[in-house]
């Protein structure tokens, strides 16, 4: 279905894509296989970022939630009931502590993550 972003983890070695078919898929950049289908949203996943660490993402989906996955594994870790609308991006600040979602409801919200 349509892809409507990617994001590269910060060593190079994954890439994560959102996509209109409600998952995010994970795959191994040199050998280009894919890794795992992350699924949990109710409707079409809008964006994807990684955390600094590369060991985890986050996910904004249609569904106006926040949804935090291994990326070692591909389990689903949290979901963060976010928006009223759709979440159209999402943002992890350097120390991986913060995220940023922006959202048709006209809002900008920061989470702050530990560990």
């Amino acid at each position: 279905n349509t892809v409507n972003q990617v994001a590269v983890s910060t060593d190079g070695r994954l890439i994560a894509s959102a996509s209109k078919d409600r998952t995010v898929r994970l795959w191994d950049l040199a050998a280009g296989t894919l890794l795992h289908t992350l699924q949990g949203h109710t409707q079409e996943v809008n964006t994807v970022a990684f955390f600094p660490d590369g060991r985890r993402l986050v996910s904004g989906g249609s569904d106006g939630t926040l949804r935090l996955w291994s990326s070692q594994n591909g389990r689903l870790q949290d979901t963060l009931a976010a928006h009223m609308n759709p979440v159209h991006q999402v943002a992890v600040q350097a120390g991986g502590k913060v995220l940023a979602s922006a959202s048709a409801d006209r809002t900008i919200k920061l989470w702050q993550r530990m560990g």
